[in-house]
């Protein structure tokens, strides 16, 4: 399991932390072409992730460890955070998860009761055994492998090659002349 936490410290009181999405990427790039959606709008798009209860400035969350198919030793994660007057009900934090697939996308809000969009970035993460160093180590290995298994090959064929030779040339009978006078 992959742990995150989120958490506001701030000298105002009675505000409250929403995590509107969460995405991770193979690269410092926050909008990257190669993204997972973990949280969307405020909706949790990963099954193994699972909330842990905070207070309502932290928002902790954990999830199954992954990384990206390819030559992706890293994953980076990125948050957008939104921080509201606590008791209003007319703000992004007070709607939660808005699913954007039911039509119910739009709600009117009172922007003066909370921030704009806050980015928070970690990373890079490495799945244990991922990093780059190992990659080119086990590329060097199976490299390396091929090399010598050629070369024993061909090792081989020259070996047999020179014994079938040997082998022909044992059995070729040799002529000789004899002198005329003999007959």
């Amino acid at each position: 399991m992959l742990y995150i936490g989120i958490s506001v410290q701030s000298s105002l009181e009675n505000i409250k932390l929403f995590v509107d999405t969460c995405q991770s990427t193979p690269h410092d790039d926050p909008n990257d072409s190669i993204y997972y959606d973990i949280i969307s709008n405020g909706c949790v798009k990963d099954d193994s992730v699972k909330i842990f209860p905070t207070n309502q400035t932290q928002f902790n969350f954990g999830l199954t460890a992954y990384s990206f198919i390819g030559s992706y030793p890293q994953v980076f994660i990125t948050c957008s955070v939104i921080l509201c007057e606590a008791d209003s009900l007319d703000t992004r934090c007070s709607q939660d998860c808005i699913d954007s697939t039911n039509g119910t996308g739009r709600v009117r809000r009172s922007m003066s009761l909370e921030s704009q969009k806050h980015f928070i970035s970690q990373g890079p993460l490495y799945l244990a055994g991922k990093t780059q160093n190992n990659n080119n180590l086990e590329q060097n290995l199976n490299l390396n492998t091929v090399v010598m298994s050629v070369a024993l090959i061909v090792a081989v064929v020259i070996f047999a090659g020179a014994l079938v030779y040997k082998a022909k040339m044992s059995k070729v009978v040799r002529y000789e002349s004899l002198p005329s006078s003999g007959f």
